[in-house]
């Protein structure tokens, strides 16, 4: 295990950890933007254990709630 992790890090220049978050808010960004989802079922979808840690996750990481990232992309996108 330290071998993989040091490799993926040395490779990519995240952590696995790191690359994990990356595709779980991929996985929420598009489904804010191109479903109809309610922000507890995509928490819910991308692992997070409930939506108060993944609104605080989410906007610590986008600097933005999901659901104003959601409202404002909606808007722009119409």
């Amino acid at each position: 295990v330290p071998y993989v992790s040091k490799l993926i890090r040395t490779t990519t220049g995240l952590t696995f950890t790191e690359i994990l978050r990356e595709i779980k808010f991929d996985v929420c960004r598009s489904l804010l933007l191109n479903s109809d989802l309610k922000i507890n079922k995509i928490a819910e979808v991308a692992g997070f254990q409930n939506t108060d840690h993944f609104n605080r996750v989410f906007k610590k990481h986008m600097g933005i709630t999901p659901g104003k990232f959601r409202s404002n992309h909606i808007n722009y996108i119409e």
